[in-house]
């Protein structure tokens, strides 16, 4: 009887083995046609998703979706394919979802990006914005973030409106340059110190809480922060050529730069770089990012395994924040928000943001 419980168990696991085996995510690459199109379909285990690379009449049409890992091939089960004077758009039907890619004269352009009439001959959805409230001359028109809105003495808060950090400092000040996000968090200086500052106050959005943390150490405003990481703000003062690490709990600064060191972070991994190196580029902590924003002339792009694409057909000033496959932009006086595969949509209007902006926004989602 024991060697039969014995047989039983190692039976057991190993078919739990076998089943882990089978079932846990693996890399892999398919090739199919339909309707005369390639189609490459890849799991990418590092990125926790699919990549799906179709090319018609030699242009590659490239879609990333996060999904958990199964067993099913073939994902793509339709293409349509449509066609309007120099624009040609894919409607893909990826496991019952619909997503769509286009092209412009063999340019990658997202489908909020093509003309009137292929918008109708897709069955695109663009409603006019409306505005919803107004707060400090701020037309607000979606309430579904956050926003801290730096107005030279403090913050105007949407769509909450609270007032306690409207007028935070007794002096104006243009640049808010030291002011910087994390998650919930919001970082800045006594801006009311002239030539340095002793005091970092730290706001929690989500709790409403405001905190201060004093310094043993004068910081000139020639400084930036690198970031964030487990409850540790670490910040470079460029004029005396330090690099702090602020415990956030403790509430404590600590100098950690030695012999012209600086410890940065990149993917999760602590490396040593030159200091000087850091401040004359103003390195900061990076991850490996799967969407990755940028402007060329005023014009907004994604690239998605290194295949550019054109997301807005606005004249495009400043990218206020990526996160993940979301991002968020200026034109003129106008805040904008993107999310991969998704519509474009106005936020706010604020015609201040025509003549001051940078670093004046802060977005939380």
């Amino acid at each position: 009887m024991k060697k039969l419980y014995t047989v039983i168990f190692i039976i057991s696991i190993l078919f739990i083995i076998f089943l882990i085996v089978i079932l846990s995510p693996k890399n892999y690459v398919l090739n199919y046609v339909i309707n005369d199109i390639k189609i490459t379909e890849e799991y990418q285990k590092d990125n926790h998703g699919y990549l799906y690379i179709l090319n018609s009449e030699e242009i590659d049409y490239p879609i990333f979706l996060h999904k958990n890992y199964t067993r099913k091939r073939k994902h793509i089960t339709t293409i349509e394919k449509y066609e309007e004077k120099d624009e040609t758009c894919l409607i893909v039907n990826i496991s019952g979802e619909k997503k769509s890619i286009c092209s412009q004269k063999g340019n990658l352009i997202d489908a909020n990006t093509t003309s009137s009439a292929m918008k109708k001959l897709i069955g695109y959805d663009s409603k006019k914005p409306e505005v919803q409230s107004t707060y400090q001359n701020i037309s607000i028109y979606n309430k579904s973030n956050r926003f801290l809105i730096w107005n030279y003495k403090g913050f105007y808060s949407i769509p909450d409106l609270d007032e306690d950090l409207n007028k935070f400092f007794n002096k104006d000040n243009y640049q808010n340059s030291l002011t910087y996000q994390s998650n919930n968090l919001l970082f800045f200086p006594d801006y009311d110190s002239e030539y340095f500052f002793t005091k970092l106050y730290v706001y929690d959005i989500n709790k409403k809480t405001l905190k201060s943390i004093i310094s043993d150490f004068e910081i000139s405003y020639e400084s930036f922060f690198l970031g964030v990481y487990k409850n540790k703000a670490y910040l470079v003062d460029k004029k005396n050529k330090f690099e702090y690490e602020i415990d956030l709990k403790k509430s404590k600064f600590n100098i950690i730069s030695k012999e012209n060191t600086c410890r940065i972070l990149e993917n999760n991994v602590w490396k040593n770089e030159s200091l000087t190196k850091v401040i004359n580029q103003e390195i900061k902590f990076s991850n490996k990012e799967i969407y990755n924003y940028y402007l060329d002339n005023s014009t907004l792009y994604l690239t998605i395994d290194n295949y550019p694409i054109i997301i807005s057909n606005l004249k495009v000033k400043q990218i206020v924040k990526s996160n993940g496959s979301k991002v968020y932009y200026l034109s003129e006086d106008k805040l904008y928000s993107y999310d991969y595969l998704k519509n474009e949509e106005l936020l706010l209007k604020y015609p201040e943001w025509n003549f001051n902006y940078s670093n004046h926004i802060f977005i939380f989602d």
